[in-house]
């Protein structure tokens, strides 16, 4: 088989729309099932928020959401950063993790799209650290060791990520990626 290709941004609308139908999940990713699926989250990646109402997530939180998916569609993440802001602070009132990873990994994707990428990282961290056992975790560990190679240019830091990512989660699509960088830095 071909290797998995990062969604367009018309694919990423169509997947969007495609969660539309039913009330679940209460808030998802779009984002794809393989190892690039954290190259997406980083593009960034859309937010579906079910119209199921949930008690932890009010309407501020939908709106700010949906401001930026409008934005990422339109390919102007710039006219979201007040939303994205606006976003992160409401973030401190959602407990639930089923709701709280998938918009933590939201803003962070936001915020490193946006040339925050300290600001994105502290959402990774937060994932990683308080949540490792959610499925998306091995994202939010392969999020800090890409930000930390790419962005920060600092393979220190993105190979202890690395580790973290390949000795917590090693049958994950992110595992790939850890193990690619951890073989090539092992080269030098």
């Amino acid at each position: 088989p071909q290797p998995a290709q990062a969604l367009l941004p018309s694919e990423r609308k169509a997947l969007l729309e495609t969660y539309r139908i039913g009330e679940d999940p209460a808030a998802a990713l779009v984002i794809g099932g393989g190892p690039e699926r954290t190259g997406e989250l980083l593009r960034p990646a859309l937010l579906y928020l079910s119209v199921k109402p949930y008690p932890e997530m009010h309407l501020f939180i939908r709106l700010q959401a949906a401001a930026i998916n409008a934005a990422i569609l339109e390919g102007n993440l710039e006219g979201a950063a007040k939303a994205v802001r606006a976003l992160e602070i409401s973030l401190q009132t959602v407990q639930d993790p089923a709701l709280a990873v998938p918009l933590r990994l939201f803003a962070g994707a936001c915020d490193v799209r946006l040339g925050r990428v300290l600001r994105g990282r502290v959402h990774f961290r937060w994932v990683a650290d308080r949540h490792p056992q959610h499925p998306l975790a091995s994202v939010a560990l392969a999020a800090l060791g890409l930000t930390a190679e790419q962005d920060l240019r600092n393979p220190e830091l993105a190979q202890a990520a690395y580790h973290r990512l390949a000795d917590q989660f090693p049958a994950s699509p992110e595992a790939l990626l850890a193990k690619e960088f951890l073989a090539r830095y092992s080269r030098r």
